[in-house]
């Protein structure tokens, strides 16, 4: 019976800083064993749903598997590019700690962390790099560390 059969929704976002196919259904062992058999995706319990890499294999793979298990694949979302959102810092570091800031802000988002403490720990990270002025970071002792706190925080 059609009816019974379990709708798919197929949406496109980055996930871990990758262009992913994200597939939603309600609970269903069937589908849950053959999403399992394809061995291209894997579930997140952060976000709840399987996801893997956004390609024509895979998106012609979902669709070929599918076609006669559910009643209806809804990709409507699936064809406006994700946007990776990027916390920029307005400041005034060299070019060295410019790349360090960067690649750290690129790291928490990696992680998943939430958007405010990306944003706070970015606000930190860039008074730290901004007190250091032009030293390396690479060059920088527990000493610079504590003058900051005392020249910064405290006051």
């Amino acid at each position: 019976m059609k009816n019974n059969l379990p709708k798919i929704t197929l949406k496109r976002d980055v996930v871990k800083n990758i262009d992913s196919i994200q597939m939603y259904f309600k609970y269903n062992d069937e589908l849950l064993n053959i999403i399992r058999g394809l061995k291209r995706f894997k579930w997140s319990s952060s976000i709840r749903c399987w996801h893997g890499e956004f390609n024509q294999n895979n998106l012609n793979l979902i669709r070929q598997t599918f076609k006669d298990i559910v009643i209806l694949i809804d990709d409507n979302s699936l064809y406006t590019a994700p946007t990776i959102k990027r916390i920029k810092v307005n400041r005034k570091l060299s070019e060295e700690n410019s790349v360090v800031m960067d690649s750290f802000i690129k790291y928490l988002e990696g992680r998943r962390y939430s958007r405010s403490t990306i944003e706070t720990y970015a606000i930190f990270i860039g008074d730290f790099l901004e007190y250091l002025k032009k030293k390396s970071i690479t060059n920088t002792t527990n000493r610079d560390v504590e003058l900051f706190i005392e020249d910064v925080f405290i006051p």
